[in-house]
């Protein structure tokens, strides 16, 4: 007598009721992000949505200095939200400078607040001018960063 069968059995019942086998939640946020990966840093601009039309939203800038590297204590950070702001989207500040944000050794942080006016999809973005160095080198980089945002 063969256990095959058997086991075949056991082991598609364990997929069918089996947590690890279900479809994942539906959740009430929606996350867009837009992740730029360099050689020395990781950054990315992230969106947790929906926003609510007419009222200001913040968006989530990151960066993330690889081993071996770290954010540059020295360099005057900033990033430039898109001028002219795309149609329908204000930002309160057009520039975002290294006291708006959070810096540390290996990470940098800034809230990146606008409003849209309408609902449905709205873009927001700018270009994020940063610097990270190793122990013998600093190198400056900018990034364009740009994310759907979801309006209700």
């Amino acid at each position: 007598m063969s256990l095959r069968p058997l086991l075949a059995a056991v082991v598609l019942s364990a997929a069918v009721v089996s947590p690890a086998f279900a479809a994942p939640a539906k959740s009430s946020s929606l996350v867009a992000a837009n992740k730029k990966d360099g050689a020395s840093y990781t950054v990315e601009l992230t969106a947790k949505g929906p926003y609510k039309k007419g009222a200001e939203g913040t968006a989530s800038l990151v960066l993330k200095a690889k081993p071996g590297f770290h954010v540059n204590p020295d360099y005057p950070a900033k990033f430039k939200l898109q001028d002219p702001a795309p149609e329908g989207v204000t930002y309160p500040k057009k520039v975002l400078k290294k006291e708006d944000g959070k810096f540390e050794e290996m990470q940098a942080t800034f809230g990146v607040p606008f409003v849209a006016a309408n609902a449905g999809k709205a873009k927001i973005g700018g270009t994020f001018h940063f610097s990270v160095c190793s122990d013998k080198n600093c190198f400056l980089e900018k990034q364009d960063l740009e994310v759907d945002v979801d309006v209700k």
